[in-house]
């Protein structure tokens, strides 16, 4: 539905009333979409999180929301970037990289002095799997 939409404001120039206010419901409903998905990840065992937020369920969300494909790319990179700053925030702290993947990070940062931290949490993550 929102294809034919974006495809409607192409073709014509702009969008009816009843147009935009359905656009405007289904980012309403996103948005709770996303806080309930936000709670259940901060409340499922690890058990049930990994059959819901998995690499095959994920990589495709995340590879649309993270596509450079835009009407305009100015303001998807000035987004982008925004998320990236709070992933790197949520995940570059040795706190995190500690208990995460532990001593190995620290090995990958002492036998490879040139790599960064976040290049040495991607490797260790490698030895885990």
């Amino acid at each position: 539905m929102v294809r034919y939409l974006k495809n409607q404001l192409k073709a014509k120039g702009s969008l009816t009333s009843r147009e935009r206010q359905h656009l405007l419901r289904i980012r309403e409903k996103i948005k709770v979409a996303i806080k309930y998905l936000t709670s259940m990840a901060l409340t499922l065992s690890e058990q049930q999180l990994e059959q819901v937020f998995n690499e095959e369920n994920m990589k495709p969300f995340l590879t649309a929301l993270l596509s450079l494909e835009s009407d305009n790319i100015q303001k998807k990179r000035k987004r982008l970037i925004g998320l990236w700053k709070a992933i790197f925030a949520e995940t570059l702290s040795y706190a995190y990289a500690e208990t995460f993947v532990g001593h190995d990070v620290i090995q990958v940062l002492i036998n490879r002095p040139d790599a960064t931290f976040l290049q040495a949490i991607y490797y260790a993550t490698l030895f885990r799997e």
